[in-house]
């Protein structure tokens, strides 16, 4: 055991599945960039809960993170928590400051804007311990999101996020293999291409909502350009730079849309039901969608939580949209309202799902 200086991090919330996974990543991650710093961190696990706003039961929460069970920890943490687990003393700190640019800016955002807040100690504690000027409490688990972390850490070095990655991504995809292998489903897929493509209705149904305003239709001909696309290249004939790896060439695609879209949502279904190579997959149990997800040969991500997640776990190809927050490109100026901690990866194809992007409008912020 190591001396009771320890700084112990954990994640825990009654939000979505989705978004509980993708925080404790992000900790896991944290954690292990603390750690190379020179700063005593481990990550506490404490299991998914359950969530009666997203219709989440314990029993899907608790199968969805089990593979993080796996991670054996040093013990130096041990003490600070009941006998259920959780911690005896939580500290709360700021994972996802309160600070936005302005929703509707039609200027490409200046370095300063995004990086200020990576250097305020009250809304980056973490980033405030790695560069010691302050200190883990000896008796409490810190109990957040990460994401300041992650993004700060990207913002401050970039590449950063690409390291902190190969630390700990390789076994943790292992874990969830190991706990959760694929699907018996998988098995009609053989001989083709299994392109996993996540509809999030919240991203497609709404026209425009005040701080995304990228949702609605943009986001809905984001994902038939992108399976357009696909269809083309995995025939042989697209331009294969931009979304999946050469050795899916000789295999054409076949599509599973995962969405959580109503009935009445009309536009979502006549964009995806007439094709007969889509199958639609609706209102299927969570842990068995993100587990389709995961081991998709190729992934077609959302803006949200859930299969960014999924992404992180997964091992096949992943395609992001590009209106995703992101640094490093002056289009869209990052970070975008509302995506605090969604980063695509570097090896990640990005696809376009803003028509001003499309036309390469440097002056233009949001669609």
């Amino acid at each position: 055991m190591r001396d009771a200086s320890s700084c112990c991090i954990a994640s825990f919330n009654g939000d979505g599945l989705g978004h509980q996974l993708h925080a404790k990543l992000s900790c896991i991650a944290a954690a292990a960039d603390l750690r190379v710093a020179g700063v005593d961190a481990e990550y506490v696990h404490v299991g998914a809960q359950a969530s009666l706003r997203h219709r989440v039961p314990q029993s899907d929460a608790s199968a969805l993170d089990s593979f993080l069970r796996r991670d054996t920890r040093s013990g130096a943490c041990d003490s600070r928590l009941d006998a259920r687990g959780k911690p005896l003393h939580p500290l709360q700190f700021l994972a996802d400051p309160p600070w936005r640019p302005p929703p509707l800016a039609r200027h490409v955002g200046r370095a300063a804007d995004w990086q200020a807040p990576c250097t305020n100690a009250s809304l980056s504690f973490l980033m405030s311990v790695r560069g010691r000027t302050q200190v883990c409490s000896s008796t409490g688990v810190y109990v957040g999101e990460c994401f300041d972390y992650i993004y700060c850490r990207e913002a401050a070095a970039p590449g950063s996020l690409a390291v902190m990655m190969q630390r700990v991504l390789p076994a943790l995809q292992a874990a969830y293999v190991a706990e959760r292998p694929p699907p018996a489903s998988r098995n009609r897929w053989a001989g083709v291409t299994h392109v996993v493509v996540h509809v999030r209705r919240g991203d497609v149904a709404h026209r425009r909502e005040r701080f995304r305003l990228y949702m609605g239709d943009p986001m809905l001909a984001y994902f038939e350009r992108t399976m357009n696309g696909l269809r083309a290249e995995l025939s042989g004939v697209g331009d294969p730079t931009l979304h999946a790896p050469p050795r899916h060439l000789t295999r054409p695609a076949r599509f599973t849309v995962i969405t959580d879209a109503s009935d009445s949502d009309g536009a979502v279904w006549r964009t995806f039901r007439n094709a007969s190579d889509v199958y639609v997959r609706k209102g299927g149990n969570l842990v068995d969608d993100f587990d389709l997800l995961v081991h998709a040969d190729v992934l077609v991500l959302s803006l949200s939580s859930f299969s960014f997640a999924a992404a992180w776990l997964a091992r096949g190809a992943v395609v992001a949209p590009s209106c995703m927050s992101y640094i490093g490109d002056p289009l869209p100026p990052p970070p975008l309202p509302g995506s605090f901690g969604h980063l695509p990866l570097p090896h990640w194809r990005r696809s376009p799902c803003c028509p001003t992007e499309l036309r390469r409008s440097p002056d233009q912020m949001f669609c």
